[in-house]
């Protein structure tokens, strides 16, 4: 409401890794370490937070547990704009997992 305009499609994405970091951050901190990037870094590969897409946590690869992708279909519809999301894509499901 405050900006007037629907959030974009990867903000839930950037607050869950916002989530994420801050962990990472207070690990280190209650951990007594130095706070810098290498720090955080290597705790934010133990990190596991409860998100608001589920959990988030990573694998020894540093690639997310979770595996899901999502699946959209983008298709034009004249009577929106070609960047309004909310009119050009549809949330088809969760791609299958091998």
């Amino acid at each position: 409401d405050t900006y007037k305009r629907p959030p974009d499609d990867y903000a839930v994405c950037g607050y869950d890794a916002t989530m994420a970091l801050i962990a990472a951050v207070k690990k280190v901190a209650d951990a007594r370490q130095t706070l810098d990037r290498q720090s955080v870094r290597a705790a934010l590969a133990g990190v596991s937070v409860d998100t608001l897409q589920g959990k988030l946590a990573f694998d020894a690869d540093g690639d997310l547990q979770s595996k899901v992708i999502s699946v959209f279909q983008a298709h034009h519809d004249p009577a929106y704009p070609l960047g309004d999301v909310n009119h050009q894509f549809q949330y088809v499901g969760v791609a299958p997992q091998s």
